[in-house]
């Protein structure tokens, strides 16, 4: 049975913002892929909130960093994450490249 993964889509003028709560892996990483590839179509800058997200592994954190690289020009951050989602940001370098903001 797939982790429950919720994932959804705002548009705020030019902003995509991508809302993602529950736990990322390879059973659902296709919902996050669909979400952030619309938010780098439609969007002239992409917020991504993480703060909800509870389980992140190397699968999902291959879909964000493939995001970052489609959306190139555009303005691409992680607004809020989890602790868990820092700490594998941390691990992989990745938190000042994607702006990772811890949650509020």
């Amino acid at each position: 049975m797939p982790a429950a993964l919720d994932v959804s889509t705002h548009q705020a003028g030019a902003t995509s913002r991508v809302v993602v709560a529950g736990e990322i892996d390879l059973d659902n990483v296709e919902r996050l892929k669909l979400a952030l590839r619309d938010a780098v179509a439609n969007g002239e800058s992409i917020d991504l909130d993480l703060g909800r997200v509870t389980f992140l592994d190397s699968i999902g954190l291959r879909a964000i960093v493939e995001a970052w690289v489609a959306a190139s020009t555009k303005p691409f951050a992680i607004r809020r994450a989890s602790d868990h989602v820092r700490r594998v940001l941390d691990v992989a370098g990745l938190s000042e490249t994607l702006g990772a903001a811890h949650s509020a």
